[in-house]
């Protein structure tokens, strides 16, 4: 079985609340703690206007990529 971690998605209203304040330490927190529950790989999305989607993804990958090699 592949374990997706699904909690880095702005979907979620305190996680869309971290990425607008660009509260940098709650999404890397998010990202720590998925891979310690073992997921196989972490999915993120954004969720936010079009206008700023590809600076606040590259953004969430980076800060989840400095914290873990999870996928």
């Amino acid at each position: 079985m592949i374990i997706i971690g699904e909690k880095i998605n702005g979907a979620i209203p305190s996680t869309a609340k971290a990425i607008a304040a660009k509260d940098g330490e709650f999404i890397k927190n998010l990202a720590k703690i998925q891979t310690e529950a073992g997921v196989d790989y972490i999915d993120v999305c954004a969720s936010v206007d079009d206008d700023i989607e590809l600076e606040t993804m590259k953004w969430l990958i980076d800060l989840v990529q400095e914290v873990t090699d999870t996928p």
